[in-house]
């Protein structure tokens, strides 16, 4: 059967569970406790690493403050009852690192975290309009399908995320640990001097790709 898609009506505030932001963002993997107790899991295995640097976690933020749409966000239903983020993790992470006090923006001409918003500025953001969420349901195979398909646009998956994505389990994710964080430790002990010996960027799978083509000859050697 295809991937079938229903509506999931969402506000920022159901981001929050019992009022407070139960959420976490690390090495592990990241997740997210809605309102109606659902563990909402961030970054499956298939997905990317977080890439959003700080001006665009910031329009992020700017964009609800003008009250102009998000965009879609696409979860997955998995087998256990928890949502997998199919796609919209670098909003939604944006978000909630907002929220968290991660970061400040530009509000009405002031620098200012969320936790210095005014209750009435609380209520606002996180009032803001219905999010545009669909819960997908279908096999592993459906969504990771429906990954790829809606992947096409916005920040385009390269060639290794979408193989990562294809291929994702106990290897990869043991190899995206040393290879695809942001001081992951190819990074410190691949260089010579302070001089990189690899090009690119480890969150971009870049790394991961130059270890994987190098084994690969060195197996054709």
């Amino acid at each position: 059967m295809a991937v079938k898609t229903t509506r999931l009506p969402l506000k920022l505030k159901d981001l929050l569970h019992n009022n407070n932001l139960v959420f976490h963002d690390g090495d592990d993997g990241a997740y997210v406790i809605l309102s109606t107790g659902v563990k909402v899991i961030i970054r499956p295995e298939y997905q990317r690493e977080f890439i959003y640097d700080s001006a665009r976690q910031k329009a992020v933020i700017d964009t609800i403050n003008a009250k102009c749409p998000l965009g879609t966000v696409f979860f997955g239903l998995c087998d256990d009852g928890e949502y997998e983020m199919i796609d919209g993790q670098q909003r939604t992470l944006s978000i909630l690192h907002f929220i968290n006090g991660d970061f400040s923006v530009e509000l009405n001409g002031e620098t200012t975290y969320y936790h210095n918003f005014t209750e009435e500025q609380k209520e606002e953001f996180l009032n803001y309009a219905e999010l545009s969420v669909y819960l997908c349901e279908g096999t592993d195979k459906e969504k990771l399908t429906w990954f790829r398909r809606i992947n096409l646009v916005g920040m385009e998956l390269n060639d290794m995320e979408l193989t990562n994505a294809v291929y994702h389990g106990p290897f990869i994710s043991s190899a995206r640990k040393f290879f695809s964080k942001r001081d992951c430790r190819a990074i410190r002990v691949a260089s010579i001097d302070g001089r990189p010996l690899v090009s690119g960027t480890p969150i971009r799978q870049d790394i991961l790709k130059t270890a994987l083509t190098w084994w690969a000859d060195s197996m054709e050697a």
